[in-house]
């Protein structure tokens, strides 16, 4: 089945949910099923603070395929934080939670992101049971777990390149090695489709390789699509404009169905 746009969308805007630091909002695109549904997968997008046409592209797309597509944000610090993967963390638990009302099935959540936030999603779907990645305080007792990772051209370690750091102590290269989602792959991790352009020139796509030799060593179900010509920019669809060499929207749909077909 194609990721060919199945359904019209509508939009929830700035709906509320909590975090240890606060009150948040996110945006849900909800496509608009036919009566009676069974309540349908849902996938989180994390995105930075300032909302783009590509975050409200990629979410309307997988919304029309079907998903039910929660928009969240959060700001970058100068340097990583653990507080973006928190935030990650506290939407799926927010969004299991609410499940009944959005007419998801909560066995069935997943994450995705590009680039900064591609790597942070990679951690929530990662760091399930690191001590140092737990939500407190926000939905006790509701997981946070997610079904599948997807990612556009994401960062997944932060000690390799575009990163310059001469000169770093080994304290702050100890935290960056933390805050590396390939730190954190093991047998467990949730199956992940990485998508990355071979003429992105912000980040190497040594980082999608890398992860994915990764990913293969461990056992762990992924797919790894390189772009020919395409930069570090681009949605489900296009790229400056352009149709993209590969069809990513389908990828992607097909992907998602494959493993949420079975919840856990």
């Amino acid at each position: 089945m194609s990721g060919a746009s199945i359904y019209k969308v509508s939009v929830l805007k700035g709906v509320r949910y909590e975090t240890p630091t606060g009150t948040r909002m996110m945006d849900i695109y909800l496509p608009n099923l036919p009566e009676p549904a069974e309540p349908v997968p849902c996938l989180v997008w994390m995105g930075l603070s300032r909302p783009s046409a590509r975050d409200d592209s990629v979410c309307g797309d997988l919304a029309g395929a079907g998903f039910v597509t929660a928009r969240i944000d959060f700001e970058p610090d100068d340097t990583p934080s653990d507080r973006p993967v928190v935030i990650g963390k506290c939407a799926v638990r927010f969004l299991r939670a609410s499940a009944a009302k959005f007419h998801i099935d909560g066995r069935r959540i997943a994450i995705a992101g590009s680039s900064m936030a591609g790597g942070f999603a990679l951690l929530v779907g990662f760091t399930r049971n690191e001590p140092r990645f737990a939500v407190k305080g926000a939905y006790p007792g509701v997981s946070d777990r997610v079904s599948a990772v997807v990612t556009l051209s994401a960062m997944t370690d932060w000690r390799k390149p575009p990163a310059n750091l001469k000169g770093w102590s080994a304290e702050a290269m100890e935290e960056l090695r933390v805050l590396s989602p390939v730190t954190y792959v093991t047998a467990d991790s949730p199956p992940i489709l990485i998508f990355h352009g071979t003429n992105d020139k912000s980040l190497p796509q040594d980082h999608a390789i890398n992860l994915r030799k990764l990913l293969a060593t461990h056992g762990v179900p992924h797919r790894l699509v390189l772009l020919p010509q395409v930069g570090h920019t681009y949605n489900l669809v296009t790229a400056n404009g352009r149709p993209l060499p590969e069809d990513v929207k389908g990828i992607c749909a097909s992907f998602l169905r494959k493993y949420f077909a079975e919840p856990k």
